[in-house]
């Protein structure tokens, strides 16, 4: 069933289903774990050195403040406030180029529960444990809840899409104090029409003047969402590295027999344990996107501090690795967003030729809004890092997460070049290699659109 967003006049339904699979972690070993020909060993997990014991101190504490940060790229939107730099003097905001990630949602298939099947069957052998009972009677609600909901915006994502607008305005109003067009283009996926439906709704109730248009379809998803797996080589790779920082990372042992006990049935019943637990960890991941439909249940409970802080590492790797610009395969992934970042630039011209375009607002994916800050070189998003250490500089719950955004924000003053702010999740961020025009993130015009027509990403070493 449909659901409409609580306590807001503008009510916008969330469905959908989603193009892309999540990268689902088997845990089975199979074959070497070293990258491929014309790739970069990954160092080894766990690799002693310089800052890493401060590094680990710090994401422990982080996931200790907010569990939910352990989601990662499941994580909600966390909006943290920061000093906006004022431009130089004379320099007025008059255009936003943005790409938003779609908000909280529904997990995208029944995977995300595979876990459910063997409590089910610890149910039935009759080694469920108490724990592991309580564990399953809190996890049949939310599948429950899926039921007709796959992939769909949750209230919670229709919430961040409506907040971020309105951020938007307050924050630049001078984009939006005359008339002017605002285009909007999007998936075709449903969660991010519904998030371009609640963003561009919100914007039209604050400033009605607005005259909005909407846009979507295979056209706009070749630049939108860009396919980055060109070979199988890398495929095997990603699977390799999925499987070993898993097993490098998490112990299973307490997790398994808090489910299952510690006889010789258990292993049986939750076969490969660093599967189970992660599987478990998944599923656990879930109840955040969902916390207005389930009221608030979780199942964090189930996890230590240390537990929590070790899976969490381990999603933030994955991903990072599959999306991120990493030193073994990233450039795979970064150029991936040429399209997109040519199409920013184009359009950005376009509205300081018209004078009456004040946004150009996209809405798309994890997988379209990583590969860009890597082919834009944001600092430390799309730095190029070994994909077992991106954890502790990049951590994906933090800009990674639903509703991610990034923001370019044009200045101009008579007799001068515009300047762009950029912003990413609504912090000032820099560019790595551009000199800034002015302090707190503003760069020229034409270094900036130098940079999101040919990328400074290397392509050769990689395949």
């Amino acid at each position: 069933m449909g659901h409409l967003m609580k306590n807001n006049s503008i009510a916008v339904v969330a469905r959908g289903a989603f193009l892309a699979a999540f990268f689902a972690v088997s845990c089975q070993s199979s074959g070497t774990d070293a990258p491929p020909s014309g790739a970069s060993p990954a160092p080894a997990v766990g690799q002693d050195s310089a800052g890493t014991a401060a590094s680990d101190a710090a994401w422990c504490a982080a996931i200790a403040e907010n569990p939910a940060r352990a989601a990662g790229l499941f994580h909600r939107y966390e909006f943290m406030d920061s000093p906006m730099t004022p431009p130089p003097q004379g320099f007025v905001p008059f255009y936003i180029a943005h790409y938003g990630r779609h908000g909280s949602r529904y997990q995208i298939s029944d995977k995300s529960f595979a876990v459910v099947k063997a409590l089910e069957e610890g149910e039935k052998a009759g080694i469920l444990t108490d724990t592991g009972k309580r564990i399953l009677d809190a996890l049949r609600p939310i599948v429950a809840e899926h039921d007709g909901m796959w992939g769909q915006l949750s209230l919670l994502g229709a919430e961040e899409h409506r907040l971020l607008a309105k951020r938007m305005r307050a924050r630049f109003p001078e984009v939006f104090a005359a008339p002017g067009r605002v285009r909007c283009q999007s998936s075709t996926v449903q969660r991010c029409l519904s998030s371009m439906a609640n963003f561009a709704c919100t914007l039209k109730g604050e400033v009605p003047e607005l005259d909005f248009s909407f846009a979507t379809g295979d056209r706009y998803m070749r630049k939108i969402l860009h396919p980055y797996l060109p070979s199988e080589e890398r495929k095997e790779w990603l699977g390799r590295f999925d499987r070993r920082i898993v097993r490098d990372l998490v112990d299973p042992s307490r997790i398994v027999a808090l489910c299952f006990g510690d006889g010789p049935k258990a292993a049986e019943v939750a076969g490969d344990p660093h599967g189970f637990a992660f599987d478990l960890f998944s599923a656990a991941n879930s109840f955040e996107s969902l916390v207005e439909e389930l009221d608030g249940a979780t199942i964090d409970w189930v996890f230590t501090q240390d537990e929590l802080a070790a899976l969490a590492k381990a999603r933030s790797c994955i991903h990072y690795a599959h999306m991120g610009n990493c030193a073994e395969y990233g450039s795979c992934a970064a150029l991936s967003a040429a399209d997109l970042a040519r199409d920013i630039a184009a359009r950005a011209d376009e509205a300081i030729a018209d004078g009456t375009i004040r946004a150009d607002l996209r809405f798309g994916h994890d997988s379209g809004i990583m590969p860009l800050v890597g082919y834009i070189g944001l600092v430390p998003a799309g730095g190029c890092l070994a994909a077992a250490d991106s954890w502790k500089e990049i951590p994906t719950w933090r800009y990674l997460c639903m509703a991610s955004n990034l923001q370019l924000v044009f200045y101009r003053r008579e007799g001068s070049e515009p300047i762009v702010k950029v912003l990413y999740n609504e912090r000032e961020t820099p560019v790595s290699g551009l000199d800034p025009a002015a302090p707190g993130s503003y760069y020229r015009w034409s270094d900036l659109k130098a940079r999101l027509e040919k990328s400074v990403v290397a392509s050769a070493a990689n395949p």
